[in-house]
């Protein structure tokens, strides 16, 4: 990709999480508020403001159509599954790819149990499952074209509007 900036020298780091579509366009949209993981590498996060990211490439058809099924089973609200019934069978044509789409205020982090957390993390959730619990998710006017990496990876200050750190 062309578009896509580098890491600028000197500039103030902002911590970053690449996610699969549809879940980074449904924590932009405001139905997503909890991202999960079955590991608590994420811990360090709780307090910080960070970046939402959509991975460079669509997940594979079986991965992709779980997470609607999911997302539609488990536990969006009605607005969401609209949102989501716009797309039907997986189709991420929609859904803009390798690029920050919001940041998000991370109000903590913790362990996660199915029936109170289903709904807001938008799938299932397993025993022994983490969430970073976001609020105040602010999403970019345009999405900001970037390559993004696996884990915590940081994305240069000066890339993210003024109005979204």
């Amino acid at each position: 990709m062309d578009s896509v900036p580098s890491v600028v020298k000197g500039a103030i780091p902002v911590k970053a999480i690449t996610l699969y579509q549809p879940y980074a366009s449904l924590i932009a949209d405001g139905f997503k508020t909890i991202e999960t993981r079955t590991h608590d590498r994420l811990r360090g996060l709780a307090g910080k403001r960070i970046a939402i990211h959509a991975a460079a490439r669509a997940p594979s058809n079986p991965y992709l159509d779980q997470c609607w099924r999911e997302a539609a089973v488990h536990g969006v609200d009605e607005e969401a599954l609209e949102w989501l019934s716009h797309h039907p069978g997986g189709d991420v044509e929609f859904a803009p790819l390798a690029v920050i789409l919001c940041t998000a205020q991370v109000a903590t982090f913790g362990l996660l149990n199915d029936e109170e957390h289903g709904r807001a993390a938008c799938c299932h959730i397993d025993r022994n499952r983490f969430g970073l619990f976001l609020e105040d998710v602010r999403t970019l006017e345009e999405p900001v074209p970037y390559k993004g990496n696996r884990g915590i990876w940081n994305v240069p200050d000066d890339v993210i509007p003024d109005y979204a750190r």
